[in-house]
């Protein structure tokens, strides 16, 4: 599976029910500029704290809230250049981190 998401072109998150970071595919690692272990686990308010308020935010709680993957393009937080992000939020429990199941 992580093959697969591994290569999507455009950044792919997968966020728990509780926003932590469970899967970042390369091209979200260059758009958030972090690195995927210093992603998974941690939560994306609390490692953006920027991006509260924010359009990114309001497209990850739709995807929480209607419980489908959004797509949106949007500049990453270190460059100006714009970036394809898809974003899905796992629901229902916390997931180990995709790779290690």
């Amino acid at each position: 599976m992580t093959e697969i998401l591994g290569s999507i072109q455009d950044g792919f998150v997968a966020l728990s029910q509780y926003w932590h970071f469970t899967y970042v595919n390369d091209c979200a690692e260059e758009f958030f500029n972090a690195d995927y272990d210093d992603l998974i686990g941690q939560n994306i308010w609390d490692t953006f704290p920027e991006l509260i308020g924010s359009a990114i935010e309001s497209w990850f709680k739709k995807a929480k809230d209607n419980h489908e993957i959004q797509h949106f393009e949007s500049q990453g937080l270190k460059d100006s250049e714009k970036s394809m992000i898809s974003v899905f939020i796992l629901l229902l429990m916390e997931y180990p981190p995709i790779g290690e199941r």
